[in-house]
């Protein structure tokens, strides 16, 4: 019997408690409420999407990204959402925000 979380693998949209908004593929959940992201992003700000629901599964019309971190440990996790097909052809074509 595997004790591998559901998400592991897939692209996902995380809310953290203090950490904010992230997307990217969920390579590691542990029992202590933190994740590893691969190709993560932080999501600062949207529109095009009522709630992170949305966001997982219609995509933005636009926001403000930050840029890609390879891999990228999370603390403080406390939802998962996986996305859609086309939501995640959307996300990933985001540009990075500049300042």
């Amino acid at each position: 019997m595997s004790n591998k979380h559901p998400a592991v693998g897939q692209y996902c949209v995380i809310r953290t408690i203090n950490a904010g908004v992230h997307y990217g593929t969920v390579e590691h959940v542990d029992n202590t409420g933190g994740i590893t992201l691969s190709a993560s992003r932080r999501l600062w700000s949207w529109s095009g999407a009522f709630s992170l629901s949305e966001v997982s599964q219609i995509g933005i019309k636009s926001g403000k990204v930050a840029c890609e971190v390879p891999l990228h440990y999370i603390l403080g996790v406390i939802e998962l959402l996986p996305c859609s097909a086309a939501a995640r052809a959307i996300l990933e074509k985001q540009p990075a925000a500049k300042t």
